[in-house]
């Protein structure tokens, strides 16, 4: 039995205890560090001692010609400094030719990790690869802490067992639980040594720190959370709470009595209905928290005349297709989404299988971000994709609809380009676009002029690109359905040779392409999901065309 480990703990759980007492209801805190017991569970590669040990086997050996020898040394972290017999020969990974063959030690060791030793042994005529895996240096902490059930971080992770190891370094630890005061401290880790502390929450009085609406606007005519407001309280100590909404006149539409408090953040979703299951009519309205003494008030409004747009995100920012458009989901909203599109050409059939994810942010009411992620199987080989965009968008009303207008910047890479013979513009490289339309209740009609640098790959090394014009509409015969349309002439400057494989800089073909595309969208009942069905196609006046089909879901929120 180790007697001295007993009489530690019992020391610091005795210092402990007196901290406890002492603090009552203040924050209470006590460190100690010890060094690790011999038979505690750690790791097993601090160190591997070569003396009395096995030789390593190589991961790889290869004969070489003339009797000579070569010794490669790679570290799972790059920079490792290598030392055999004691000498340093370099940083990782490396190679040393010539050694005379026998028995030697080696060693690799870098700042913050564990060194790592092997005896190996040098063979004539071979080349003798070795892989060393270096670990971080560690130690341990141990944590307790009054009141029990409390939630414990390090570095913002969360920590769930007792004894946790970390990284040699300093580390914020955390220390939360419901209506009590947070506490925060900085403690140092050292390697192969426990570091113990103690925590004492101080208790903390009811308050509310904060009450938001999710949305300034919303329609609950929608289904899902676009057709919601979603009201957020935050709050310090267990309670009870009452949320009221009141129209302008100050009369009750609804209320909710929430359960007591078990935890920081309470949350109502309003879906616009009063108290007796009917839609509120549209209007300004104000939800109001109250609970244990405070009172705090958020507001939102009602309006049946907002319409998402059922739009589609390109790599160049929302839009109809592949064309981006000044028009916008709806405000306030943004979308996620994934699709697939198989691709035909019309002489050797099947040509690829795309398939990718986008995301479409309202930053502002006028700013957009977007970004998009792909794949695709083409021949048997697959390749990744990628671009991101910036879309600026903004309108005038009129007396008989809206003037929308905006501009997009962007770029786009692919790992292998599709749709030969290029001369085409589909969102890779760097792109400007600029946009203009017309809106009004549920049509949209729109022009764009998109300019794509390097457009066949993403690589801006090549000077291809193209000068794309298009026009796109859609017409919604019901708040839930849009039908969509889009077509677009693409201009090539610098077109790709298909004799000498590479970009004639000189080229100039104002037809390069021709692109035709339409197809349906709508929601999903009962939900924010939002289907499009589509066709598209390619034509290259003097090359063979591609024909394809599109299914994408996207979620709006």
């Amino acid at each position: 039995m180790n007697y001295k480990r007993i009489v530690r703990a019992f020391l610091f759980c005795f210092c402990a205890a007196l901290v406890c007492a002492e603090a009552g209801k203040s924050i209470g805190f006590t460190e100690e560090e010890t060094e690790l017991e011999k038979d505690f569970a750690s790791s097993s590669s601090y160190l591997r001692i070569p003396d009395g040990g096995k030789t390593a086997e190589p991961e790889l050996k290869s004969e070489i010609t003339g009797g000579k020898t070569a010794v490669v040394i790679k570290t799972n972290v790059s920079g490792a400094s290598v030392f055999l017999n004691g000498e340093y020969l370099g940083r990782t990974p490396l190679s040393v030719h010539n050694l005379v063959p026998g028995s030697y030690n080696l060693r690799a060791e870098l700042n913050g990790y564990e060194p790592v030793f092997q005896r190996i042994n040098i063979k004539d005529g071979r080349e003798q690869t070795y892989y060393l895996q270096l670990e971080k240096r560690c130690g341990y902490l141990d944590i307790s802490f009054l009141p029990e059930g409390s939630i414990v971080y390090a570095d913002g992770l969360r920590l769930y067992d007792d004894v946790n190891r970390l990284e040699e370094g300093r580390h914020v630890i955390k220390v939360r639980k419901f209506g009590f005061e947070d506490f925060s401290a900085e403690v140092f880790i050292r390697a192969h040594r426990m570091k113990r502390i103690f925590v004492t929450l101080k208790e903390v009085p009811f308050s509310v720190t904060k009450f938001l609406s999710s949305k300034n606007t919303f329609n609950p005519d929608y289904s899902g959370g676009i057709g919601t407001c979603v009201f957020t309280a935050e709050v310090t100590a267990p309670g009870k709470g009452v949320i009221s909404i009141v129209n302008s006149f100050g009369e009750e539409v609804s209320s909710y009595t929430f359960p007591e408090f078990s935890d920081w953040t309470q949350t109502f979703s309003w879906d616009g209905r009063n108290s007796s299951g009917s839609y509120v009519p549209s209007g300004v309205y104000t939800a109001v928290f109250t609970a244990e003494g405070f009172e705090l008030r958020a507001g939102t409004k009602v309006d049946y005349s907002v319409v998402y747009n059922l739009l589609d995100i390109t790599d160049c920012g929302s839009g109809i297709g592949s064309v981006p458009v000044a028009a916008s989901f709806a405000q306030g909203a943004s979308a996620v989404g994934i699709s697939m599109f198989p691709v035909w050409r019309t002489t050797g059939g099947g040509y690829a299988f795309p398939v990718d994810a986008g995301i479409s942010l309202l930053v502002t009411n006028w700013l957009e971000f977007s970004g998009k992620v792909g794949v695709y199987v083409q021949g048997g080989e697959s390749s990744v994709s990628g671009s991101a965009a910036l879309k600026f968008a903004f309108s005038k009303l009129l007396a008989s609809g809206k003037i929308d207008w905006g501009f997009s910047v962007g770029y786009g890479y692919v790992q292998n380009p599709l749709f030969f013979p290029y001369g085409l513009a589909y969102g890779k490289g760097a792109n400007l676009a600029l946009m203009a339309g017309y809106e009004k209740s549920f049509f949209f009609a729109g022009v764009t002029t998109q300019f794509d640098y390097s457009c066949s790959s993403g690589a801006l090394s090549d000077t291809d690109s193209v000068w794309k014009n298009a026009i796109a509409l859609y017409v919604m015969p019901s708040r839930r359905v849009s039908l969509n349309i889009y077509g677009a002439l693409h201009s090539a400057f610098g077109l790709y040779d298909e004799v000498s494989e590479s970009v004639d800089e000189s080229s100039v073909d104002w037809v390069s392409a021709i692109e035709t595309g339409g197809g349906v969208s709508f929601f999903i009942p009962g939900s924010s999901v939002v289907m499009n069905v589509s066709g598209f196609s390619f034509i290259f006046p003097s090359s063979p065309a591609y024909i394809g089909c599109k299914v994408c879901i996207n979620y709006l929120f």
